[in-house]
């Protein structure tokens, strides 16, 4: 599986010298250490995330059937649009304690579901409450440090 390496932006010598106090050198280099940690812990996290909202579609759309290959894609490809949209949410700062981000996520995630491209696919429209709780249930015990 091919994974997407962030690359983070690392202060130039002279960007750096540049930082007017000592407090906020400290505070500059704190902040890019979190964001190596957060990329540590994403890229860890990711190959696991995937295989259980894919695993939860399987399940709740397939009944676990075998899947033809249109169905697999489609189902893979659903999978990693939700995980990069739960990706792109989840490391803004606090994001589990404040209920209005959640339902944002929540919301997008139902944006994907209920598109056109997945709208098709068996039984998602009557059981898309259940999948966007145990997706957010997924993300919540993977990415929440």
């Amino acid at each position: 599986m091919k994974t997407n390496i962030k690359i983070i932006n690392v202060p130039t010598l002279l960007e750096y010298a540049q930082l007017n106090s000592y407090d906020n050198k400290i505070r500059y280099t704190s902040s890019v250490k979190n964001k190596i940690e957060n990329e540590k812990l994403l890229r860890s996290s990711d190959a696991e995330a995937l295989e259980k909202v894919f695993n939860l579609f399987h399940k709740e759309l397939f009944d676990n059937r075998d899947l033809t290959a249109d169905e697999n894609y489609q189902t893979w490809y659903i999978t990693d649009e939700i995980i990069k949209e739960v990706k792109n949410n989840v490391f803004e700062a606090h994001f589990w304690e404040y209920l209005v981000y959640t339902n944002r996520l929540k919301a997008e995630i139902q944006k994907i579901i209920l598109s056109n491209e997945f709208i098709e696919m068996p039984n998602i429209i009557s059981k898309r409450v259940f999948l966007i709780n145990e997706i957010t249930e997924i993300a919540h015990n993977k990415y929440c440090k």
